[in-house]
């Protein structure tokens, strides 16, 4: 009976190794080679992200929520953030998701490209706290991409990549470039100053524009703030240095307050732009799509 009963005893405890055994097999090791999440970031609160670029100086960009927007910084230039760029980086950012570890202490730092001087170093802050801080490299375009956290030494794969792309933009890259930003709707007055004796004035009563309290083509002004809401312009004038008064403004009303202004300074072939939207930025266009797309001769809006 008591051989029975040890016999007993014996394979129980036997068959409980054997599960516990299995169960070891099965579960998931935290740096074993399968896919995790590394970050999971509450981009709501997020108040700001750097990314200091690799190379010895450490040239940071900043991006930094002002209000329901993003100001771009880079050194001694800032400008307002794409929105549909910052809605890529809160997307990348709100999950982080990493392969598997390729390093486990510092030596693989320099291989990997993740420490101070070859990694991209990203900071995310809310406004009290940093809440992330990591390196990012890769040792070649092409290869894959690895992530670390500033206070672990461990190194993984990073499954993303549109991640690394977007901490690699520029500051040409993340800046808006809208020369200017309205609620159209809202647009009861514009003042066209012009040269000479050219400047006019169109006010919008209920749903008509006039114009010297004659009623004009309402389409074409519907028309004009549309697309100069949407106008991007690429050509930066970065060494502008503009100190005369300009030769055009455009005047953007509420009600009785100024929303925005349009300032332009004609050049030999082209013009310099600027706007309350976009300074202390300026833009470079040719007189053809001045003339087109942000001057509005008074003549065209006649019945």
């Amino acid at each position: 009976m008591t051989k029975n009963n040890n016999k007993r005893l014996t394979g129980i405890f036997l068959g409980l190794l054997g599960l516990l055994a299995i169960i070891k097999l099965l579960s998931p090791n935290p740096d074993s080679n399968i896919a995790k999440e590394f970050a999971a970031l509450d981009t709501a609160s997020i108040y700001q992200v750097n990314f200091h670029q690799a190379g010895e100086n450490k040239k940071a960009i900043q991006l930094k929520r002002i209000n329901d927007g993003w100001k771009i910084i880079f050194e001694n230039r800032q400008g307002w953030a794409a929105d549909d760029a910052i809605q890529e980086i809160l997307k990348s950012l709100s999950s982080v998701h990493i392969d598997r570890l390729v390093g486990s202490d510092r030596n693989s730092w320099n291989e990997l490209y993740v420490n101070d001087t070859l990694g991209t170093h990203v900071t995310v802050s809310n406004q009290n706290e940093l809440v992330a801080d990591w390196y990012i490299g890769s040792p070649s375009k092409g290869r894959s991409h690895y992530i670390r956290s500033n206070n672990e030494a461990k190194v993984y794969i990073l499954q993303s990549e549109q991640l690394p792309a977007l901490i690699s933009k520029s500051f040409e890259d993340w800046h808006d470039k809208r020369l200017i930003k309205l609620d159209i709707h809202k647009i009861n007055k514009i003042i066209f100053n012009y040269p000479a004796d050219s400047s006019f004035t169109i006010i919008k009563i209920d749903s008509s524009w006039t114009m010297a309290y004659e009623t004009i083509n309402r389409f074409l002004i519907d028309n004009y703030l549309k697309n100069i809401n949407n106008n991007k312009i690429s050509s930066m004038a970065i060494d502008s240095s503009v100190t005369n008064s300009p030769d055009v403004t455009v005047e953007f009303f509420d009600a009785d307050d100024q929303i925005s202004k349009i300032q332009g300074w004609k050049g030999v072939e082209k013009w310099i732009l600027t706007s309350s939207y976009q300074l202390p930025n300026y833009f470079s266009i040719a007189e053809s799509t001045m003339q087109n797309e942000i001057l509005l001769p008074s003549k065209n809006l006649k019945h």
